[in-house]
């Protein structure tokens, strides 16, 4: 701030409080001296009408207080005026007693209401749950219902299946035991012949042969350079299994694949020729393979290869068209 306009501000502050105490200082000099009494400013205030009616009032004679008579109580009103009090206290406390008990009722009713709409939404949840344990417990009896026909079907077609091995066996041991026998008749000439099969043929021929010529055979296997079979004739005897490449075996395989998934029977078709695939779903229908499956079982193999797979509808239409 300017300092001349603090310097003034402070000058008419304090010219200010040195009027003010002036003027208190005149006033209480003047009321000492008598000259300002309270009755001259009362009188210089008021009026002549207002000063005259304040003489007269003062000038007044006092008078006396007036009297009420009050009329003689009524001892049997006065009885009848409390009994009627005492009623009215009495009613209105029945009133509110009532008016509490009705309130309660309300509140008891009320929560009555909300226990029986929750004792409603539970029956209806038991009901629900009822049901779906009821249709839970109807698939879990399908679902075993299946799963026991499935097994047994399996067991079924396990006991096919070792009976079948078990007469192919025989039928093949007998087989190879002739071709065998022939073989022994032409001692080491045999080779010559046996030189140029695959080494699974040679090597059942030599299981079911005697030991000895056997043993002269395979010496002649590892000498011979042009066609070196030692090695593979040693896998193949260590691995031997049968094979009965006829319409048994389709239905055989066909028997396996009806307990596979689609995707899981797709590569075992690879390579195969379309008679071949028509004749798996033909062997299907007969093992008891579903349509839904051999359907599924066309779809995968339409999405692999189209043209294999009109190929194999073509070769099935005959058969679905029989009567």
């Amino acid at each position: 701030m300017n300092p001349f306009l603090r310097t003034l501000i402070y000058g008419l502050a304090g010219l200010c409080v040195v009027i003010l105490a002036a003027g208190i200082t005149a006033l209480v000099m003047l009321k000492n001296a008598g000259v300002v009494t309270p009755e001259r400013i009362r009188d210089y205030l008021l009026s002549p009408e207002e000063r005259g009616y304040i003489s007269a009032m003062k000038a007044r004679t006092p008078e006396p207080a007036v009297r009420r008579e009050t009329p003689g109580l009524d001892q049997e009103k006065l009885l009848a005026d409390l009994a009627e009090i005492a009623g009215a206290r009495h009613a209105n406390a029945l009133v509110e007693e009532l008016r509490r008990r009705k309130d309660s009722l309300e509140e008891r009713e009320r929560w009555i209401e909300a226990r029986e709409a929750e004792i409603r939404a539970a029956r209806t949840d038991l009901a629900r749950l009822a049901r779906q344990l009821d249709a839970k417990r109807v698939e879990q009896d399908d679902a075993e219902r299946k799963e026991k026909e499935e097994r047994a079907r399996y067991a079924q077609m396990q006991a096919d299946e070792a009976s079948r091995l078990a007469v192919a066996t025989e039928n093949e041991k007998a087989r190879y035991g002739e071709l065998a026998k022939l073989y022994e008749l032409q001692k080491n000439d045999a080779w010559q012949t046996l030189r140029k099969l695959e080494p699974r043929e040679v090597a059942r021929i030599l299981d079911v042969m005697d030991a000895k010529k056997a043993a002269n055979l395979l010496k002649l296997a590892q000498q011979d350079a042009e066609y070196p079979m030692a090695v593979a004739l040693h896998r193949e005897l260590m691995q031997l299994q049968p094979q009965a490449p006829t319409a048994e075996q389709v239905k055989r395989l066909a028997k396996l694949y009806s307990f596979m998934k689609p995707e899981q029977i797709l590569p075992y078709l690879k390579g195969s020729e379309p008679q071949q695939v028509a004749d798996l779903f033909a062997a299907l229908a007969e093992v008891g393979a579903s349509d839904k499956d051999r359907a599924a079982l066309l779809a995968a193999l339409a999405k692999d290869d189209e043209r294999r797979a009109k190929q194999v509808t073509d070769l099935l239409k005959p058969a679905t068209a029989q009567p």
